[in-house]
C-alpha cells in the first residue's frame, strides 16, 4: 500500500498551503512516497504584491494546517486522532525569473506512538517565463518514528496563470524501482472584488505511470478553498475536499470521501 506523500510543487515564495490531499499533494505506508498538501504562490500574487515587498530579495512563510484526514496522493496515511501539519519555507529570489525555496514540512499526529509521524525537507528551483512556471523539486520524504521509510523524489511541475490556473506535475521515486505518479488539475478562482476573502475550486486527477498505483487510475478530486488576508502578513486559510479513490486506496471500503481542513499562515 503507497504511503502518502507530500506533493510539494513551488513555483515563487509559499504563501497558501495546501487543500489537498495534497494535499497541494503518494506513497506507500510503509515503502512509500508523499497528497495532499501543495504549496503554491497562487496566481497573480506577484502582481498584487507591493513594490517594496516584490522587489525584496526573500520571503519566509511559516504555518500550519490542521486537516480531518491525511491523505496523499490518495494514499491514506492517517483517518482518526489530532493531525497537526507545520512547515517553513524560505524564498529566494535569485534573478527577474529564478527563485529557490528551501523548506521543512511535517506531520505529527496523536494517534501515533511517538506523535512525530513525518518530516520532509525540501528544495525547489522555479523559473518564470511569461505566464508559465515551471518548477523541478527535490523532497526527502522521511519517518522520525520509523513508520514509512525514506523516499528521495524529484518532481516537475508547471502550472500557467489564467483564469482556470491549469497545471501538471510528474513525481519519480527515485530509489524505489523509479515509481513514477502524474497529476493534472485546474483551480478557477472566483471572484470577490474589493474583499480580502479569495475563494478557488481545486480540481485534479492523479495517474500512476510506472506502477505508482497498481493501476493507472489513483484518485480523483474537487473541492472549495478559502483564505482570509488578516493583514500584516498573517491568513487564515481552509477547505473541503471531496476524493474519489481508485479500487488500490479504497479504505474502509469507502470509494468517496470528504476531507476538511483549516490553517493559519504568516509570510514576511
Amino acid at each position: 500500500m503507497r504511503k502518502i506523500a507530500l506533493a510539494l510543487v513551488i513555483t515563487g515564495s509559499i504563501a497558501t498551503s495546501a487543500w489537498a490531499d495534497e494535499p497541494t499533494g503518494g506513497r506507500r505506508l510503509t515503502d512509500g512516497a508523499l497528497a495532499g498538501v501543495s504549496f503554491t504562490a497562487p496566481a497573480g500574487a506577484a502582481a498584487q504584491a507591493p513594490a517594496d515587498e516584490a522587489e525584496k530579495p526573500y520571503t519566509l512563510t511559516i504555518g500550519t494546517d490542521i486537516p480531518s484526514d491525511y491523505y496523499f496522493r490518495g494514499f491514506v496515511q492517517e483517518t482518526e486522532g489530532f493531525i497537526f501539519q507545520p512547515y517553513v519555507d524560505l524564498g529566494l529570489q535569485l534573478g527577474e525569473s529564478v527563485s529557490l525555496n528551501v523548506g521543512f514540512w511535517n506531520s505529527m499526529h496523536s494517534n501515533d506512538a511517538t506523535g512525530y509521524y513525518e518530516a520532509d525537507p525540501y528544495v525547489t528551483l522555479g523559473f518564470t517565463r511569461g505566464s508559465w512556471s515551471p518548477s523541478a523539486t527535490y523532497t526527502l520524504y522521511t519517518g522520525p518514528s520509523d513508520v514509512i521509510s525514506t523516499i528521495h523524489e524529484l518532481a516537475f511541475g508547471i502550472s500557467h496563470d489564467s483564469p482556470l490556473a491549469p497545471s501538471a506535475n510528474l513525481a519519480v521515486e527515485l530509489n524505489n524501482d523509479n515509481h513514477t505518479y502524474f497529476d493534472l488539475g485546474i483551480e478557477p478562482g472566483i471572484p470577490l472584488e474589493g474583499s480580502p476573502v479569495s475563494l478557488s475550486v481545486p480540481v485534479a486527477v492523479g495517474l500512476s505511470l510506472n506502477d505508482y498505483y497498481g493501476e493507472t487510475f489513483g484518485f480523483f478530486k474537487a473541492g472549495l478553498a478559502a483564505g482570509v488576508e488578516l493583514g500584516s502578513g498573517l491568513e487564515v486559510h481552509g477547505s473541503i475536499d471531496m476524493l474519489v479513490l481508485g479500487d488500490t486506496l479504497q479504505f474502509d471500503d469507502k470509494t468517496v470521501k470528504p476531507v476538511f481542513s483549516i490553517g493559519l499562515s504568516y509570510t514576511y
